[in-house]
């Protein structure tokens, strides 16, 4: 049986209870919060059983408006450095990381004037980043990916390519299911040209959604 459905789910700017959340402001003195009510923290140094960044220097962006944004504050301030990392103390297990990145100084507004790749656990995730050559000037080249943790901290290193690494927020939060699925009953045995009932439940979380979805 193919049956069809169209859920409606409304989006949810938050993560469900229960897992690690951190975000935070790079290069920033002083909490920010979002548009959704979320608060990123202000930067500070790694110390154990914590989070916090490993080298580089804070810098205020030279370009006030940032497109493709509502939160611009969020991304005036960065760290920035040739040797640049950020680690996290978490319980084992997979996480998404989101990475705020815009180019805001105005003399680095060229392609091939920041270039850098991004490492989680000391696997490659992202190559040859250039927030430029991704979106323009001061505008919104967001990155997202997942990592998975089996030593208790999730690590986060920046090496350059060319020009410094720049980071301008990063938010780690426990990776979630898109959905849940249960059906009743678990398991049937259809024989040729047999027909059977049975009811679905698809739990959409994390804001997912999907215009069909096929049983």
């Amino acid at each position: 049986p193919s049956p069809t459905s169209t859920p409606t789910p409304t989006p949810t700017p938050t993560p469900p209870p229960g897992g690690y959340v951190q975000r935070v402001d790079s290069g920033s003195t002083a909490n920010f919060t979002d548009t959704f009510g979320n608060v990123w923290s202000s930067d500070r140094a790694f110390s154990t059983s914590s989070w916090g960044y490993v080298g580089g220097s804070s810098y205020n962006g030279d370009q006030s408006a940032i497109a493709n944004t509502n939160d611009d504050a969020l991304y005036r301030t960065t760290r920035y450095g040739t040797s640049l990392g950020y680690n996290f103390t978490v319980p084992n297990g997979t996480y998404q990381i989101t990475l705020k990145l815009a180019e805001v100084r105005g003399a680095s507004c060229f392609t091939g004037a920041r270039v850098f790749n991004v490492n989680a656990e000391g696997t490659l995730v992202i190559a040859n980043h250039d927030s430029f050559a991704r979106s323009g000037c001061a505008s919104v080249a967001d990155r997202t990916f997942t990592s998975t943790v089996s030593d208790g901290v999730l690590n986060l290193s920046f090496t350059q390519v060319a020009g410094y690494p720049s980071v301008n927020g990063i938010e780690v939060v426990t990776a979630q299911p898109d959905f849940t699925f249960v059906a009743s009953p678990t398991s049937q045995t259809i024989g040729r040209n047999d027909t059977i009932q049975y009811s679905a439940n698809i739990t959409f979380v994390a804001g997912f959604t999907s215009n069909s979805t096929t049983l």
